[in-house]
């Protein structure tokens, strides 16, 4: 009774947190090692298809973090899992599931998660960043995980009202909303030339304008500003190894791997790592591959 039990719960969401086997009601495959991953496939009452990957055999910690995922994700009686990927990389741990069904204030959620929901956990913290797609608006959903009653407030929030969670959370919306006034300034300042009996009242206009430009150039700095320190914060807490704690970037060289991603979109962290050593920035190749992941959402 108890075994079965285990495999009901276990087949729910597929979540594969312990990996003692037998012992534990679900059978975990021998692992077939692929592009420098053992790679783990879970066998469930469901039939969901669920895997687990890691640089080296899974061990008592990769243990202990599935069993801590698990607690937090089992427990969410409103999510129906499709497939769940669990891959291990160091010291932490990216976890994908795709969801058949996830309610969140009495609407799904899973049709507007066209890649499913990616966290990441490193150190006792869990956050997620992973795109949305609302009424062919594709919203950036990120933050640090607090718990299930916040995280799906804020999902319905970000459906019931996707323009307010833009402008409230994109960078890039205000920019586009700077370029809009921009080019509004350009027709009123043509008009003007070409109309000059409505000069006054066209003056009045572009200084109106331009005091407005002025505002959105300022709240549009601050908040590109405030998201380049997120993303450099969050890949400074990423950047960690066996004996070092979270450890600074190279700014620069930062800004040379986004610059050349951005003009060669197909190259990966193995293609762009000879040109940033050529060019003597201080950037490993895990560092690299951390700024794609956060950058470009490459995992």
């Amino acid at each position: 009774m108890v075994r079965s039990k285990i495999l009901v719960v276990f087949a729910l969401l597929t979540i594969p947190v312990f990996l003692a086997a037998g012992d534990r009601g679900y059978r975990l495959s021998e692992p077939v090692f692929e592009d420098g991953y053992y790679v783990y496939a879970v066998e469930n009452t469901m039939g969901i298809e669920t895997k687990v990957s890691s640089p080296a055999r899974i061990g008592a910690r990769e243990q202990a973090i599935m069993e801590e995922l698990y607690n937090e994700f089992s427990a969410w009686n409103n999510l129906r899992a499709q497939s769940v990927r669990l891959r291990f990389e160091n010291e932490r741990a990216y976890l994908v599931i795709v969801p058949s069904k996830l309610i969140c204030e009495g609407k799904d959620m899973a049709g507007y998660l066209p890649s499913g929901m990616q966290f990441s956990y490193i150190s006792g913290y869990l956050e997620y960043n992973f795109r949305m797609l609302v009424d062919n608006l594709f919203l950036r959903f990120f933050g640090r995980f607090v718990d299930r009653e916040q995280f799906c407030a804020e999902m319905a929030e970000a459906v019931a009202n996707p323009f307010a969670y833009i402008q409230a959370n994109d960078p890039a919306y205000a920019m586009r909303k700077l370029v809009s006034v921009e080019k509004e300034l350009d027709k009123l300042q043509t008009e003007a030339a070409e109309n000059s009996g409505s000069v006054e009242e066209l003056r009045s206009s572009l200084k109106e304008l331009s005091a407005r430009h002025r505002r959105l150039r300022e709240e549009h700095e601050k908040l590109l500003s405030d998201y380049r320190d997120l993303l450099y914060s969050v890949m400074v807490l990423h950047n960690t190894g066996w004996f070092r704690g979270p450890t600074p970037f190279d700014r620069e060289g930062l800004k040379r791997v986004v610059e050349l991603k951005e003009r060669n979109p197909s190259w990966n962290a193995e293609e762009i790592a000879p040109i940033i050593k050529d060019e003597g920035f201080e950037l490993s190749n895990q560092e690299i591959k951390l700024i794609l992941k956060v950058y470009f959402q490459e995992f």
